[in-house]
């Protein structure tokens, strides 16, 4: 009598195949929980008062038309928005092609290589934008003491982003046969 694996693509051998597929699943969803992370943490204190630090996630909204911030308001949440509309793209592209793995269409690679391209690109202006405020010179009393610096959140969004991004490359090379390519010219390898 012999032992069979599971069946359907469930076993531990198919899921380590699946390893590309798996992180374009996990890095989107980890960039959208590290938008809910600290990006900018400022603390401001005065010799007379206990120190008062506010804290800005990655999903704050900004006002339009308030003139003193450092920042368009308009490209803060036009980025915002785009940022979380490619991460809810990327989720929805990660989980199927992690449930349909090789019975996909070849450009839904190429497709999750775009996204993730979108997100890098997204997560620089975020970077940029997040330094401007933390690099903003200020206008205050010599009395109050005002430190901002970019959160935590920022470089774990930026870590979660590189590690899309790796995963679409990765999954991109091996659907397309990227690295099986013929050394020379009319030699193709044996199947």
């Amino acid at each position: 009598m012999s032992v069979q694996g599971p069946v359907d693509g469930f076993s531990p051998r198919e899921w380590l195949r699946s390893g590309p597929r798996l992180l374009l699943l996990a890095g989107p969803v980890l960039a959208f929980f590290t938008l809910l992370c600290p990006w900018v943490v400022t603390r401001m204190s005065n010799g007379d008062s206990a120190p008062f630090t506010q804290v800005t996630h990655g999903l704050d909204w900004t006002i339009v038309g308030d003139s003193s911030q450092q920042i368009s308001a308009e490209l803060w949440n036009a980025r915002l928005v785009l940022t979380v509309a490619v991460l809810l793209g990327m989720v929805i592209l990660g989980s199927v092609a992690l449930v349909r793995d090789r019975r996909l269409a070849s450009w839904w690679d190429t497709a999750t290589l775009v996204g993730s391209w979108l997100l890098i690109l997204l997560t620089i202006a975020g970077v940029v934008q997040t330094l401007q405020i933390t690099h903003r010179p200020r206008d205050v009393s010599e009395q109050v003491r005002i430190v901002t610096r970019a959160g935590l959140g920022l470089w774990l969004f930026v870590a979660a982003a590189l590690i899309t991004w790796v995963a679409a490359l990765w999954q991109y090379r091996r659907s397309h046969g990227m690295d099986a390519r013929p050394a020379v010219p009319g030699w193709h390898p044996a199947d």
